[in-house]
């Protein structure tokens, strides 16, 4: 196994537990109080910014930073899934 794939092999299964930690933290979400869903909402959009400039300057690297941006993109999504369910918590 090359370093690459190993290095991809890595990041999708930290994904996947991410993704799977966040689902199981979906229902302490309904538990949270107004002050602690207004903080994780703010958190969830600086992510989205952040993963946003992320992938704006991985965009102007070229080619060897393809997985790094493929990467940033995969959070930047977990991030707006995140900000979608503490949105639909606040209302």
């Amino acid at each position: 196994m090359s370093l690459r794939e190993s290095l991809e092999s890595g990041f999708k299964a930290v994904q996947e537990e991410t993704k799977k930690q966040f689902e199981n933290a979906k229902e302490a979400i309904a538990n949270f109080k107004p002050h602690q869903l207004e903080k994780k909402v703010a958190d969830a959009e600086k992510d989205i910014c952040k993963y946003n400039d992320l992938i704006d300057d991985l965009e102007f690297k070229g080619k060897e930073y393809e997985f790094k941006k493929s990467y940033a993109i995969e959070e930047k999504k977990l991030a707006e899934e995140r900000l979608k369910v503490y949105n639909k918590s606040v209302k």
